[in-house]
């Protein structure tokens, strides 16, 4: 029998997968029937999960381009942007225009293949295709460690990538028996902590990056019933959600005082101290910086959330599809169950935000629960929050229509009868996602009609007298005609990616989360720079740094910012870039970028042309090249500017300057716009967002107030240090540091005016000290 009457399905399940590349790229040479075969972007999909660990599939809604991403994902690069403290985007050697933050994508130096890439508070994780975790940043950004701690800190930074080396839980926290290394699949963080899901379906905890911790429990770990494996573990801003097949969500808070597991987590954490031997100090290994952890196994009590109401309507007749088909995929990328989403109504994807959970079913319901007062302790701890939902004095989970159906979509004022913009007419919601005080729901083409995808987005609005939790929707009508298949949430900025790699961003500037550029170099009125010439001219003669105004439309991302600097290589066209994953928390941003061109010239200063070297995959893909070097960041500023203070722009939501971090920087200003001495006493006290649909002439949410001020989970310093001298706060006490360029690097400083003279004697004639 000719090999082509085989079923489609075996030949996809069976012979295709245990093909070697070679093989697979020379059967699609020798008809039309396995060109088409070989190309289906299913077993693409599941090929880049057997064989990269590629698990970002599950976060996007994308449904072609698989090839694309197998061929690309061999050698992809990590770009972070945006405030800059803590070390959170990876990158040494800033200029001094740039510690405060850096508005435009900047190339990560990491030694290895990176599949997926997730934004906390203050930090990056990554996963590679080795199911290994790096991290930069700093876990906890609220505090600072000694310079002998080690990664059991929470405060430890780690300025450039750190490779976490964690194995399973030995049987005794002191043991040093070797012990098997874990392999990850996937990744989530909050504002100060993260999780993760392993290849045995074992969910953990990072309370420190030093001691991760294997979560025990009956009800999530080793049931050894299929449907009560868990398929999702997602960080809200203080607590830990988890998911399982059958649409169970289970919750704890790590950090609640007074709890068993925080006592459990406080017991062990003092035995491993007193031994000494435990500090998770980083080493070298090779050309990495390892963190050696010390795992712990700790049993922990999740509350179970209530099931989800059963008389949810029918959106069926709304679903473009006509029903729509569901498939598990087991850790090896296999097949393992296939169905109908027919067989019964259930939760099938979670987000988590900021004392609050929504929820989407197979069918497209889009649900939210509020959960506040479930981390605190008693009264007001999860008994409580059980006996709230056990006597009806709070809801469990609230249907939300006008996230679920196309009628009550159809009612916002974006597609009102003048706008001119074509309302859907049919749509099931496929995708969410949750950050802060944010959610999204979206779904692509084959979900939506007419549009190539809609989005749609809310805000968190609570009763403070019923408790009832409202999400106010907003559309935006750019994003109709792009194929978005995922959105990603910061504190005060959005960030959105379509099927065809590109990037767009919108919200406020938070310290050049944006990523669209310096507004100093931007044109007036371009997105992310200045409206006002008179800003513009002031932030070009470095007398003081006013941040520009937020984007309230979505603007595409750039990566060739820096090639425009370098004058030394000449013109020279920017490789073209795909974006095949994005990350956002915080006010930084951070992507995971395929070089199509396979040209690593723009990010090497120091080459010219193309990468000479051919690796033994390039008879199998033409154009793959090594993977490229990270381009050397200039050392400092040339120049000596007058130190000025940073006015704090009414559009920014303030935030508190890290002061006891010893190694942030900051300017000491000639005055303080507060007239108390203190950020937090302006009279903005509330936090306005940019343009519409955030009208800064609106209602603005409010400050919360505590000792740690919650507008944001990584902001930065009030008074950012664009320009003039840079006081740092070091062992030595403080010390002046002007900077200086290394030789060869000055071509690719932006060019501005030259200070004014200085009198002898003036403060800044200090020089820096070595």
């Amino acid at each position: 029998m000719p090999i082509t009457d085989l079923p489609v399905e075996l030949l996809l399940d069976h012979v295709l997968p245990v093909l070697d590349l070679h093989s697979h790229l020379a059967l699609a040479q020798t008809s039309k029937f396995f060109a088409a075969l070989c190309s289906d972007d299913t077993f693409w999909r599941l090929k880049l999960k057997r064989d990269y660990n590629f698990t970002s599939n599950a976060d996007t809604a994308r449904e072609s381009g698989w090839k694309v991403i197998y061929k690309g994902i061999r050698k992809p690069s990590v770009y972070t942007w945006g405030n800059a403290g803590q070390g959170r985007l990876g990158v040494k050697g800033l200029p001094k225009q740039y510690r405060s933050g850096v508005p435009f994508p900047v190339k990560v130096d990491i030694k290895a293949r990176i599949v997926s890439l997730v934004a906390g508070g203050w930090s990056f994780h990554a996963l590679d295709d080795a199911g290994r975790i790096y991290v930069w940043g700093q876990l906890l950004g609220e505090g600072y460690a000694l310079g002998q701690d080690g990664f059991s800190d929470a405060c430890k930074c780690a300025s450039t990538p750190h490779r976490l080396q964690v194995n399973y839980p030995a049987s005794e926290p002191t043991d040093e028996a070797a012990s098997r290394p874990v392999k990850f699949t996937a990744l989530s963080c909050g504002r100060a902590h993260s999780a993760a899901l392993d290849s045995e379906n074992n969910a953990w905890l990072f309370t420190s990056w030093g001691r991760p911790i294997q979560l025990t429990s009956p009800l999530i770990h080793g049931t050894g019933n299929p449907a009560e494996a868990l398929v999702q573990v997602e960080c809200g801003w203080g607590f830990v959600s988890m998911l399982n097949r059958s649409g169970m969500v289970y919750v704890f808070w790590p950090g609640t005082p007074g709890e068993e597991f925080r006592r459990a987590i406080d017991s062990l954490n003092q035995t491993l101290d007193e031994s000494r031997e435990h500090k998770a100090c980083s080493v070298e290994v090779g050309d990495e910086d390892v963190i050696p952890c010390t795992s712990l196994a700790i049993s922990v009590s999740p509350l179970a959330l209530p099931p989800i109401p059963d008389d949810l309507p029918d959106l069926s007749s709304a679903d473009p599809a006509g029903g729509s088909f569901e498939a598990t995929v087991d850790a090896s990328g296999k097949v393992v169950e296939s169905h109908h989403s027919d067989q019964g109504l259930r939760l099938v994807r979670i987000g988590a935000g900021d004392d609050f959970i929504v929820g989407l079913t197979n069918k497209g319901h889009v649900l939210a629960i509020d959960l506040w007062g479930g981390g605190r302790t008693a009264p007001e701890g999860t008994e409580w929050l059980k006996e709230q939902w056990r006597t009806r004095r709070r809801p469990g989970w609230v249907y939300l229509p006008q996230y679920s159906e196309v009628e009550q979509v159809k009612q916002n004022p974006v597609f009102a009868s003048d706008s001119g913009v074509q309302p859907p007419t049919k749509m099931k919601i496929t995708h969410i996602a949750a950050h802060f005080n944010s959610f999204t729901a979206y779904s692509v083409s084959k979900s939506t009609s007419p549009h190539a995808s809609l989005v749609l987005l809310g805000k968190k609005d609570t009763d403070t007298t019923t408790r009832e939790l409202t999400f106010p929707q907003t559309i935006y009508p750019s994003l109709l005609q792009e194929s978005i298949i995922s959105l990603q949430l910061g504190d005060y900025h959005q960030a959105a990616l379509a099927s065809n790699g590109r990037l767009y961003t919108w919200g406020q500037y938070s310290d050049g989360a944006l990523g669209l550029g310096d507004p100093v170099e931007l044109p007036l009125g371009a997105p992310g720079g200045y409206t006002r010439q008179q800003d513009l001219n002031v932030a070009r003669d470095g007398r003081h740094w006013a941040t520009p105004q937020g984007v309230s439309d979505p603007s595409e991302v750039r990566f060739d910012h820096l090639i425009k600097r370098d004058d030394q290589l000449g013109e020279r066209k920017p490789s073209k870039k795909f974006v095949f994953s994005v990350a956002a928390s915080g006010w930084h941003t951070g992507a995971l970028v395929i070089d199509l061109d396979g040209d690593a010239t723009e990010e090497n200063a120091g080459l010219k042309g193309k990468a000479a070297e051919v690796t033994d995959d390039r008879a199998v893909f033409d154009s793959w090249y090594p993977p490229p070097a990270s381009r050397p960041m200039p050392g400092g500023w040339p120049f000596q500017l007058p130190s000025t203070g940073v006015p704090h722009a009414s559009n920014q939501p303030p935030a508190e300057h890290d002061s006891h971090d010893p190694y942030s920087t900051f300017e000491s200003p000639p005055f303080n716009p507060h007239a108390s001495g203190n950020p937090s006493s302006s009279s903005s006290g509330q936090h306005p967002l940019p343009g519409p649909p955030y009208s800064t002439q609106g209602p603005n949410p409010p400050i919360r107030h505590g000792p740690v001020q919650r507008d944001g989970a990584g902001g930065g310093p009030t008074f950012a240090p664009r320009f003039g001298l840079a006081v740092e706060r070091g062992r030595g006490g403080l010390r002046g540091n002007t900077g200086r360029v290394p030789a060869g690097l000055a071509a690719f400083m932006p060019q501005h005016p030259p200070a004014p003279t200085l009198p002898e004697g003036h403060p800044e004639h200090r020089g820096s000290e070595e």
